[in-house]
């Protein structure tokens, strides 16, 4: 199974309920569930605002601390599709 990741959290996307859903309801490949529905996103944010959002969750992303986690999210999120513009 091919392995994807939201575009915008940097989540892990791998059950069809991970994916988000474009306006004519198909599954995104680009954002997870959280981050986009109906073809756009759920909350309006800034990269900052994401990243401590997302670092609230360190241990299911895998981080030792959640320190180690924004630290690597300052450098992840800057090359996902959606902060890559900014």
């Amino acid at each position: 199974m091919k392995s994807f990741m939201c575009q915008s959290c940097g989540m892990p996307m791998q059950e069809n309920t991970d994916f988000g859903q474009e306006i004519d309801g198909r599954l995104s490949q680009e954002y997870c569930a959280n981050c986009y529905q109906v073809g756009q996103f759920t909350s309006y944010m800034n990269m900052l605002q994401m990243i401590n959002l997302c670092a609230k969750y360190w241990k299911i992303y895998g981080f030792k601390n959640q320190d180690d986690a924004v630290k690597q999210m300052h450098m992840q999120f800057p090359t996902l599709k959606r902060w890559k513009k900014l």
